[in-house]
Parts: structure tokens; C-alpha cells; sequence
């Protein structure tokens, strides 16, 4: 030890390994010589240190253990002046080497240091304690259980997730909660500082380009690790490594050295992508939890989202006075929902409450970069603003991801695997290499795979960042173009001029691309494409299915309007939009609309145009009871079909002319028409048979009066034809819509149960298909006509008028899910007077139990995540089948689900 370097710690008062301020000695025991380090860890410390540099003199290599030295010394953060000891071991530290030396020692140790980089300089690892946290951690219970539990059985964990998904947040408090596992402490190692290089030039770029030019060299990885093993001691220890986005592969390779130098190590890492190393345990940071959609939600259900509290514990604490009201609860809830439920996104947000109102800051979200910046000064600038942390991400994909990732923004609410190829492939990418692509996409983050992995999606902040940079590389018009083609495809049994709609279950494939439609047609109508018609057309089916007919009619109207007369496709549209009009009861509309559809297509010589404009116009003359009208327009169009068009589409007029028969009473030429039909798709058709056709057969029966084939054909086209999972109405209900066939299914179960002399069930499908059709504007197929009305009038004379008044108020408390339910008889009973959405039934902690027993967990498991004894579970559960009449569990599950369905879970 040189004179030079006593003399100065003594002067400072520091310790001269870590630089630490010493403690002045008092009484007795205070005289004698001035102490020279902070505790015996750092005396030790430096004796290794010095030991290693005598051994270096005498073995030749003191470069070498000198940068040991310096590892060691950075690794457990140490000031610069034990470089200097570095300097001694080697008697050759001179020049820039030691002028570096000196500047990073004129820094006070709670800052980083300005080391040197260059690829074969020091690697300086900035070991820490946990840092204390500046505001209070909000949410995130049920991760934290499952982590601390994944931490008692892995050694190492990885935390991933996007940008701004709140990872390092969470590590960190995961780390302060299990502190007392950990009697040889908690270390903390942020790698993020460690990218910025020496020549100024982009630091992530040139991480993901060239990651030797780093401060943290992957070849060097192992050597930091065991010094900085060396530091950590025997015990048991937990060290968070966070961010290695960046230097994946170094960080991986350090942190199995690390866990196999130490076995009483775990390691923590945070990370936009997994480290693929081995015993590594993955664990996917999920968004903050969202309000359930739909309604108008209560205070208390708003804060049992992490989301909406997040957002007010934030908002708080830039604006004190900020309350979450009855009169913001929504807004913010839908703040919270659009920003996806990520956590930097929602405190970037709720940092404007300063300057606006949280429906000025809803309304700002459109140009949500602009709005999300401006972050705090001290935090590093990915964080400051969501373009940066997204930007962050972007930077270290290879241009081949870039590509895929820019093209992906154009699929708005998600995309399968098929969809990504359509838009992404083409000369410059195969198939294959798309597909290989999006495992990297899916790996660093940027985009997420369902349970079923049957889809991906991609959060909406996100796509955005796409999209600008899609513009910004000139793509977007090429891209767009792959788009409508791909979606016109997917759309062709509706729209083409080859065919007819066989079946709705023709669109299925169409059906998960709802959000994709509304973007195209918006897209090609601000482009004035006049294939935004046909796009809405399939936009209007799929709605349809949802039992949103009002949206889709009003889309499809303004498209309508803003399409040239002469373009091919508007006859299709025409005839479509006679459809719904039809559905809603407007035939005088719907008849004039289905004329012109005609008109359109008699004079460009379309045949299908014209015969889907026939058939609607058979439909319209149906309904207005003009059965000589709609016999004509019948005949036309087989005439018209059988000289240009195949067996199936044939077959589709049949069965339209099936169900005029049975209008008319000629059941049996209702039944040879049924039957030719039925002969046609065994013998060209794909799959079962069609839902539609199942209900006309279900309604010939009924005329005949066979209540059991009835009862048989409609339960199998019910059970076939659900609504779509999640879907709400748009006009705010939050019951849920059910398709128009869904309904007439229904309708025939009522008649059923009628003729059965089940009185009650038969009140409560009418007067729920009732309650239904009235939300949608819908009126009654003209087939069950008289017999639903006679079904319900004899329904009504079986019981007392209390009686059927409650059966029928039953029927209209049903959501969706529990009328489809209820009519296959699934075991779901119908709800308690006053049920309401359920809030007033069940207690906050009794519908969080039943939502824990709809995941699949079992009394135990319920019990350790909502912390209390499994007797306190099973009184909740028996309260639960109590106020909700549920005998068993598994009722409790599609009790469940139909609140889900509904909006109320």
C-alpha cells in the first residue's frame, strides 16, 4: 500500500476499498490508529486484492489480474481508488489508463463512474443494495404470491414482458417481500446503464449490432461472474439482474456462472425477452388487471382493478385534490383499457391530470405519443416516454423482424399465424420465414400468443409505433393493399361474385377479425376505395352474428353513401343492407332497397349480385305478406341459379323456397325441397350440416306438429351457434347480444316447451327473446308467426298471473350466455328477483371467490391467494349457492361465466 493512498483515505475519512465515510471513534476506545476501512468485509476484500497483485508479480500476468482486480472491485461497487491498487499489482499503469483512473475517482461514489469502454477494458458492474422505493407499489397480489412461490423452487426466474409492463417494479418489490429468505441479502444489478458506448453512437443499435463494444463484453461475461461470486459470499443470496434486454447473451452467460460458483444463489432477472438459459423459469408479466368492459361500474368494482388504481394513486400525487368518482370512473377505466393495462402507460397518463381532465386525457389518446412523455428527469430516457420504451425494443430486433414487425401494425385486435403471412409475405419473404419471424417478434415481447395460441396479439401502443415506423419506411400503401385482399378473400362467401353464403358458419374464419374489418373500411374510405363497401358488407355479417345489427347497419349505410353508383360490388351491398332492414321491422325500406339491388344487377349482368338481390327480395315480400310477390321472385332465382351456378348455391334457394312453403301450408313440398337440399351438401358439402337449414327443418316439424324432432333439430343448432364469447351490445348493455337465429332458436324451444306443457320455461325463452329482440329493434321470424303466439298464450292460462309474471321476468334477467344455457338445459337456473348484475347479491370477497372457483382452484388454492382458512372458502361458497339457488360447484362456474358474458364479472 503506497503512502500516497493511506495518507488520503485518512484524510477523507473514507474506507479505502469501498470509499465509504468512516464512523469517528469516541471514548476510551477511540485513540490509536485512524481506521482505514468501514468493517471487516471490505479489510478482507482488500487482502484478497492485494494478494492477487504480489501473485501477479511472481507469475508473470499482472495485466491480467489486475483487470481481475478491477472486475472484483466494480462488481461490488466500489469507488474508484482501488483501481490504484490495480495500478501496484501491475507498475505499469500510465498514460490515458491512469488519467482515466483518476476522473473516475473524482466522482462521489452514490453516481456512476466514467469508466473507459472499449472491448477489452474493464467491465464495470455496478452491484447495489435495493434501492428505497419513491412512491407506493399498487397491485399485482396474485403475481406476487405465484412469485414468491416460482422463487422457492427456481434459481433462476426471468420476469419478461414489454416495455413499460412494470418488470423491474415488480422485482424489486418481490425482492423487499422475501427478504428474510435471504439471510445473505438482496443485490440488485441494473445492466441498463451498462449500453452506452464510447463513441456516442446509438447505444442499443450498436448493443444488438456488435455487442463487444459494450461495457459488458459477452466474452467476458463468466470472469465478472466470479468476481462477483467471490463477492457474494457462502449464504443464501438474491440478486436481481435487471434489464438484459440488451445483452442477452451476456447476461445469460453470468448468470449460470454465478448459480453454479454459488448454490445458495437465485437469480431474478427482468428482461423484454426470456434468457433461454439453463433452469431459467419464465414468468410473463401480464398487464395491471382491467374494470370489467361494458356498463356503468361502481366504485368499488373500478378498484378492484390494479389498472384504475394505479391510475388514481398516481394522479394523486402530481394533483392531490384528484378523486375517483361516479363522474370518472368510466373515463378512467377506459384510459386504463385502451393503454392496455401497462403500467408506464397509465402514470405517464395520470401525470396530466395537472394540465387536463380525465376526459380531456381520454380524448387525447389518439395521438397517445404526444400525450405519454414527459416523464420523471431522474428515471433513464426509455422510460421518460412510451415511443422511447417502445423505440428501445425496436432497436434491437435484426431488420428482418423490423420488417414483420412494421407490416404487423396494419392487423388491428390481433392476428393468427395465416393472417401475418398475408400481409407479410411476398418476394422479399416466405412464408416459412414469416413464421420463424414472429417466434422472434413473440420472444422479445412485442407480440403475445392466446392460451390457445391459436391467435397473437399486439398492444395497442405498440401497433401505433409500427405504423409510424410502416409510414416512415414508404410501405404503408403496399401493405394496406395485401390487407383488403386478404380480408376480401376471408370475406369471398359473402361478397364474390363466384357464389352465394352457403351457411354463416362460412365467415367463422372472417369472424376473429372484427377490429381488422372496422381498420380496413375506415382505411379505404379516408383512401375513397371503393371496396370499402364489400368490407363492410362482411363487417355487417359478422356483426349480425353478435346480434349488433344496429352498428352494422348504420356502418354499412354510411359506406353506402360514399360509394360510386357505377362500382361492381354495390349491389351486394345493397341487398345486404335490405337484409337488416328487414330484421328491424322497416320493410318498406328494406323493399325499396332490395328493387334497386335488382336493378343493379339486371344491368351489369352479375348473376350472383342478382340472385343474392332476389333473394332478398323474396325475404321482403315474405314479411309484408305478399306471398305471390315473393313465389316470382323465388322462381327467378332458381331459373337464374341453375343455369350459371352450382349445386350448393342451388341448394341455397331451395331452402329459401322450403321455408315459403311451409309459409304457405305446403308442408310436404316443403319437406321434398328440405330433403334435395339435405342430398346436395352430403354430397358437395364440407362439415355439418348448416345451422339454418336446421332451424327451417326444426320449423316444418313444429307445423307438423312433432314437438320431439323440433326439440332435437333446435337444440343441435343452438348448441352449434353460441355467441361470441366476450361481446357486449355497443349501446352500452352489458347482457350481452345473441344473434337473430340464436333468438328464433329460441323462439322454437318456447313453442316446444309449450306443447310439453312446461309453462314457466316456455314464458321465460318467449320474454327473454323478447327482451332481446326489442334491444336489437328485431321482429319475429314470420315462420313461428301464430305458433309462438299461441305457445305463449296457452303458457300463461297454465299458471296464476304472479306465476307468470315472475317466469316472465325471469326470461328477461337473462344474459346471453345464460339463455343459451337455460334453453339446452345446462343446469342454469334462472337468476333471484333483485339480482340485478349481481353486485347486490354477493359481497365483494363472495364474487371473488366464485371467480377464483371459475379458474379451476380448489378451496386450498383459494385460500393461501386471498389469505384465509379453508373453512372461511367453503362459508363463502355455501353463501354463494345459497343467494344464487346453485346446487353444486360446477353451476357456480357457468353461473360464472354467464355473468362474464354479460359484463357483470
Amino acid at each position: 500500500m503506497s503512502a500516497r493512498r493511506g495518507s488520503g483515505a485518512a484524510d477523507t475519512g473514507r474506507c479505502e476499498h469501498c470509499g465509504a465515510e468512516l464512523r469517528e471513534r469516541t471514548g476510551a476506545g477511540g485513540a490509536g490508529r485512524p481506521a482505514r476501512f468501514c468493517s471487516g468485509a471490505c479489510r478482507q476484500r482488500a487482502r484478497r486484492l492485494r494478494a492477487a497483485a504480489e501473485k501477479g508479480k511472481e507469475t508473470g500476468k499482472p495485466a491480467e489480474l489486475a483487470e481481475l482486480a478491477e472486475i472484483e472491485e466494480r462488481a461490488v461497487g466500489k469507488s474508484a481508488e482501488l483501481a490504484e491498487l490495480a495500478e501496484e499489482a501491475t507498475g505499469e499503469a500510465t498514460g490515458k489508463a491512469g488519467k482515466a483512473g483518476n476522473e473516475a475517482a473524482a466522482v462521489p461514489p452514490s453516481y456512476p463512474a466514467p469508466y473507459p469502454v472499449s472491448s477489452t477494458g474493464p467491465v464495470p458492474l455496478p452491484v447495489a443494495g435495493l434501492p428505497a422505493p419513491l412512491d407506493k407499489f399498487v397491485g399485482r397480489e396474485d403475481e406476487l404470491t405465484e412469485l414468491k412461490a416460482l422463487l422457492g423452487r427456481a434459481r433462476l426466474l426471468t420476469l419478461v414482458g414489454p416495455g413499460g409492463a412494470g418488470k423491474s417494479r415488480l422485482a424489486l418489490e418481490l425482492a423487499e417481500r422475501v427478504r428474510g429468505a435471504y439471510p445473505g441479502g438482496t443485490r440488485l444489478v441494473e445492466l441498463a446503464e451498462l449500453a452506452e458506448l464510447a463513441d456516442g453512437s446509438p447505444p442499443v443499435r450498436r448493443a444488438a449490432a456488435d455487442p463487444g463494444v459494450t461495457r459488458f463484453p459477452a466474452d467476458r461475461a463468466e470472469a465478472a461472474a466470479q468476481a462477483v461470486a467471490d463477492s457474494l459470499g457462502a449464504g443464501k443470496v438474491l440478486l436481481i439482474l435487471d434489464n438484459c434486454e440488451h445483452l442477452i447473451d451476456a447476461s445469460a452467460r453470468f448468470a449460470v456462472t454465478l448459480l453454479r460458483c454459488r448454490p445458495g444463489l437465485a437469480v431474478l432477472a427482468t428482461s423484454r425477452q426470456a434468457l433461454e438459459a439453463p433452469g431459467e423459469h419464465l414468468f410473463p408479466v401480464p398487464r395491471l388487471s382491467l374494470p370489467a368492459p361494458g356498463g356503468t361500474r361502481t366504485r368499488g368494482e373500478l378498484l378492484r382493478s390494479d389498472a384504475v388504481r394505479l391510475f388514481a394513486e398516481r394522479a394523486r400525487a402530481v394533483f392531490p385534490s384528484f378523486e375517483l368518482t361516479a363522474g370518472n370512473g368510466d373515463e378512467i377505466a377506459e384510459i386504463c383499457a385502451r393503454l392496455d393495462g401497462n403500467a408506464l402507460a397509465i402514470e405517464l397518463a395520470a401525470s396530466r391530470v395537472r394540465l387536463w381532465s380525465v376526459g380531456e386525457i381520454l380524448s387525447r389518446l389518439d395521438d397517445r405519443f404526444r400525450l405519454l412523455s414527459g416523464g420523471a428527469r431522474t428515471v433513464a430516457p426509455r422510460h421518460r416516454d412510451m415511443r422511447a420504451a417502445i423505440g428501445w425494443s425496436y432497436e434491437l430486433l435484426t431488420p428482418r423482424e423490423r420488417e414483420v414487425f412494421r407490416r404487423l401494425s396494419v392487423l388491428t385486435g390481433g392476428f393468427t399465424a395465416d393472417g401475418a403471412v398475408a400481409v407479410c409475405a411476398g418476394t422479399d419473404l416466405t412464408r416459412e420465414e414469416v413464421l420463424d419471424l414472429l417466434g422472434g417478434l413473440e420472444t422479445k415481447s412485442l407480440i403475445v400468443p392466446e392460451q390457445d395460441r391459436s391467435r397473437f396479439g399486439m398492444a395497442e401502443s405498440i401497433r401505433l409505433y409500427g405504423y409510424e415506423r410502416l409510414v416512415e419506411a414508404g410501405e404503408a400503401d403496399r401493405v394496406y393493399e395485401r390487407f383488403v385482399r386478404w380480408l376480401l378473400g376471408l370475406a369471398a362467401p359473402a361478397v364474390a361474385e363466384t357464389r352465394l353464403l352457403w351457411s354463416a358458419h362460412e365467415l367463422d374464419p372472417l369472424d376473429g377479425e372484427l377490429d381488422a374489418l372496422r381498420h380496413a373500411v375506415d382505411w379505404a374510405e379516408r383512401r375513397g376505395d371503393d371496396r370499402g363497401v364489400l368490407l363492410a358488407v362482411a363487417l355487417s355479417h359478422c356483426l349480425w352474428r353478435r346480434g349488433r345489427i344496429v352498428e352494422g347497419r348504420r356502418l354499412l349505410g354510411r359506406t353506402l353513401a360514399g360509394t360510386d353508383p357505377a362500382f361492381p360490388g354495390r349491389g351486394v351491398a345493397l341487398a345486404q343492407a335490405g337484409n337488416l332492414a328487414l330484421l328491424q321491422g322497416e320493410a318498406d325500406r328494406a323493399l325499396s332497397l332490395a328493387r334497386e339491388a335488382v336493378a343493379l344487377g339486371e344491368a351489369g349482368g352479375r348473376p350472383m349480385t342478382l340472385a343474392r338481390a332476389l333473394a332478398t327480395l323474396q325475404a321482403v315480400q315474405q314479411a309484408r305478406g305478399d306471398l305471390g310477390a315473393a313465389d316470382d321472385a323465388s322462381r327467378r332465382c332458381l331459373e337464374l341459379l341453375r343455369s350459371s351456378a352450382g349445386l350448393l348455391d342451388i341448394a341455397v334457394c331451395l331452402r329459401d323456397r322450403a321455408r315459403l312453403a311451409v309459409l304457405t301450408g305446403d308442408l310436404d313440398d316443403a319437406d321434398a325441397l328440405l330433403q334435395e337440399c339435405l342430398t346436395a351438401h352430403l354430397s358437395h358439402g364440407n362439415g355439418p350440416v348448416p345451422v339454418e337449414w336446421l332451424d327451417l327443418t326444426a320449423m316444418l316439424a313444429l307445423a307438423r306438429g312433432d314437438t320431439e324432432t323440433a326439440d332435437r333439430r333446435l337444440r343441435d343448432g343452438l348448441a352449434r351457434y353460441r355467441t361470441a364469447p366476450g361481446e357486449t351490445a355497443p349501446e352500452g348493455s352489458a347482457r350481452g347480444l345473441p344473434s337473430p337465429l340464436v333468438l328464433e332458436l329460441v323462439r322454437g324451444l318456447a313453442v316446444v316447451a309449450a306443447g310439453r306443457e312446461e309453462a314457466a320455461r316456455a314464458l321465460r325463452l318467449a320474454a327473454a327473446a323478447e327482451a332481446f329482440g326489442r334491444e336489437q329493434r328485431l321482429h319475429a321470424g314470420v315462420c313461428l308467426g301464430d305458433l309462438l303466439d299461441a305457445a305463449v298464450t296457452s303458457a300463461r292460462s297454465a299458471l296464476s298471473a304472479p306465476a307468470a309474471a315472475a317466469a316472465e321476468g325471469e326470461g328477461r334477467r337473462f344474459g346471453a350466455a345464460q339463455l343459451i344455457a337455460y334453453a339446452l338445459d345446462e343446469g342454469v337456473r334462472p337468476r333471484p328477483r333483485g339480482a340485478g348484475t349481481g353486485e347486490t347479491v354477493l359481497t365483494g370477497r363472495e364474487r371473488e371467490v366464485a371467480k377464483l372457483v371459475a379458474e379451476g382452484l380448489a378451496n386450498r388454492q383459494i385460500a393461501r391467494r386471498l389469505h384465509v382458512s379453508e373453512r372461511t372458502v367453503h362459508t363463502h361458497l355455501e353463501r354463494i349457492r345459497a343467494k344464487l339457488d346453485l346446487p353444486s360447484r360446477a353451476h357456480i362456474v357457468r353461473w360464472w361465466v354467464g355473468e362474464k358474458a354479460r359484463g357483470d364479472g
